[in-house]
């Protein structure tokens, strides 16, 4: 079927108006060392030069060094480094066999604390400050129906430089202690334990927006908005909601 050629302009004006609409919508205002400034899009960059488009879809090409200190952070920022990004784990196994603690069988326990290794992997420097938010997160042992609860958290900048070799290190000051325990119940022994089960690391820009998520398991990083509203202790279920009661405090011997 031949569609007229009234509908076929009708639909050529609107793509128009809706493509200058789209160029006009990411448009800012860009400003040039001479004072001149002008309107215009991001594109991308080749070499040493900015690529932009203006609102009628002409694409200019300007070398870097002629646009001021915020347009040049602006372009900056919306090219982040690559990163890698790795998870330590420091926790050891604490056993304890004299003297009282053996005669009344205590269990062995984890205790450690957990830290960030950051290391840039792309090319090229990347002046601007970033933060890293990190949560750590433990489950239930010898439950049914085992829950899962946060054992640390806690957020760090850091800048990338050619001094510290573009890496990042950091470890969490807070002791982590994860317990096993036992005691009998009408026909055989009770166990209750505590083990650790993920991580979650999530890199956003000066800016707050994220620039990389690294998670193991991928449903904690589908919820970040929720996981972020836990305290240390929250036990929490499948959308990272609080659940109750709170993990009880670990025990004093």
């Amino acid at each position: 079927m031949k569609i007229p050629s009234v509908v076929v302009s009708i639909i050529l004006i609107l793509m128009m108006v809706l493509s200058s609409s789209a160029v006009f919508a990411d448009a800012r205002v860009w400003t040039l060392l001479d004072d001149r400034s002008l309107e215009a899009s991001f594109i991308t960059t080749i070499g040493a030069d900015f690529v932009l488009k203006s609102a009628t879809g002409k694409q200019i090409k300007i070398p870097a060094s002629e646009f001021s200190e915020e347009d040049r952070t602006f372009v900056e920022l919306l090219r982040p480094p690559e990163l890698k990004v790795d998870f330590i784990n420091q926790l050891k196994t604490v056993t304890f066999t004299e003297g009282w603690y053996g005669e009344f069988g205590r269990e062995p326990e984890k205790h450690g604390n957990f830290g960030l290794r950051i290391v840039q992997t792309s090319s090229g420097s990347y002046r601007h400050e970033l933060s890293a938010e990190y949560f750590v997160i433990a489950r239930q042992l010898y439950r049914s129906d085992p829950k899962c609860f946060l054992i640390d958290r806690g957020e760090v900048t850091f800048t990338l430089t050619k001094k510290n070799k573009r890496t990042f290190e950091f470890m969490s000051d807070n002791q982590v202690r994860l317990q096993n325990w036992e005691y009998p119940g009408n026909d055989f022994l009770i166990q209750f334990g505590e083990i650790y089960y993920a991580s979650v690391v999530v890199i956003r820009d000066k800016r707050g927006e994220t620039v990389k998520v690294e998670a193991s398991k991928s449903w904690m990083a589908e919820n970040l908005e929720n996981l972020s509203q836990l305290k240390i202790g929250n036990y929490f279920d499948k959308k990272c909601v609080r659940c109750f009661p709170a993990r009880p405090k670990p025990l004093v011997w």
